[in-house]
């Protein structure tokens, strides 16, 4: 939608973490998982969460353009997500996540 400028919804001032995960890494780790018959569980994150906003200044700087936000109210409490992933990098100590920024960029290119 930035890229087409189009407006985009963004609740409460988009201050709500998350941690998006890229599909590179699911990949991966399912790749893993298999080769190994392995049966565990645990957080498949990047251990490291941003806010909605952020990640909006990230797509914007990517592409070399601003978006256009239409900014609501949330009709229901919002609520951060953050992961540890220690677990993972016991199961996969080489296991080195695709943070969002690098993210971005592959898509965009």
């Amino acid at each position: 939608k930035i890229k087409n400028n189009e407006k985009i919804t963004v609740y409460d001032r988009g201050s709500v973490l998350r941690d998006y995960v890229f599909i590179d890494d699911i990949i991966k780790v399912i790749w893993f998982l298999l080769d190994k018959n392995q049966d565990a569980t645990f957080n498949l994150a990047t251990g490291e969460s941003i806010s909605i906003i952020d990640i909006i200044k990230i797509i914007e700087e990517a592409i070399g353009k601003k978006a256009r936000i239409n900014y609501l109210s949330s009709p229901h409490k919002q609520f951060d997500l953050k992961f540890n992933i220690e677990k993972l990098k016991g199961l996969m100590p080489e296991f080195k996540p695709i943070y969002i920024n690098e993210g971005i960029s592959r898509l965009i290119s």
